[in-house]
């Protein structure tokens, strides 16, 4: 077993394990779970086998993406697209966060052009 898909292995068994707790206890809000562009959808691994749906689970990803990833010529939107397409399927909402936001003029062009 990969580190991935030990991860995803354990998130599945801690989202399984914490149905009766979440159906217990409405202070729950949701579970947010980072992930880049370059890694895998662990979240929908982590879902599919733990057997649970977002109605069952408040869950949602923040997606982390840099302006490199996402430059004229990369493969980055296409990625950006399937990484969607994968979580839309589920319902789940994915927060996009740009992980090296610009914090000048400079920056802002270069976000631009990309």
């Amino acid at each position: 077993m990969t580190g991935r898909h030990a991860a995803a292995f354990a998130v599945g068994v801690w989202l399984a394990a914490a149905l009766p707790v979440v159906a217990a206890t409405p202070t729950l809000r949701g579970l947010g779970v980072d992930e880049t562009l370059d890694g895998t959808a662990v979240l929908a691994a982590a879902l599919d086998i733990a057997r649970v749906s977002p109605a069952d689970v408040p869950v949602f990803v923040r997606l982390l993406v840099r302006r490199t990833q996402l430059a004229p010529g990369s493969s980055g939107f296409g990625r950006l697209d399937r990484r969607l397409d994968v979580y839309g399927g589920r319902h789940v909402p994915v927060m996009l966060v740009l992980a090296d936001a610009p914090i000048d003029v400079a920056g802002i062009d270069a976000w631009g052009e990309a």
